[in-house]
């Protein structure tokens, strides 16, 4: 989720408040049963940080990470333009409008802040910011 032009252009983030040893992330997570990539995408971003996208989101990159066995993990990469503008706020997973059960985040608590996106390029060896460079 993007906000900003120029180099004043910034990336949304969020931190596990009980979990500091996750690390910074951008918003994410895994895909239902019957779910759409665009759907699971609107509803991970609604239950880590309590933001319900109106806009368009582009798909912008995909990533694999092998694992020692079985097939790994891919994860596809979307963009949006957001304009909240707060600078940064906390959200408890509760549920939400369309997904009223969170299931097992029920009661995380996500620290959400934007970063400049030219420090979310840097960190490109991070997993979560690894199709950074792909953003503009």
């Amino acid at each position: 989720m993007l906000r900003g032009q120029g180099t004043g252009r910034e990336v949304l983030v969020v931190d596990h408040v009980h979990h500091p040893e996750a690390g910074t992330q951008v918003p994410g997570g895994g895909v239902e049963a019957g779910e759409t990539l665009d759907a699971a995408a609107r509803r991970e971003v609604l239950e880590e940080t309590g933001l319900l996208l109106a806009d368009p989101l582009v798909a912008v990159g995909v990533a694999h990470v092998p694992a020692p066995s079985g097939p790994g993990t891919v994860t596809v990469f979307f963009s949006a333009e957001i304009d909240d503008r707060r600078t940064s706020w906390d959200h408890t997973v509760t549920g939400g409008a369309g997904h009223p059960d969170p299931g097992s985040d029920a009661g995380l608590l996500f620290r959400c802040s934007f970063v400049p996106l030219s420090r979310a390029r840097a960190a490109g060896s991070n997993h979560h910011f690894s199709c950074a460079h792909l953003l503009h």
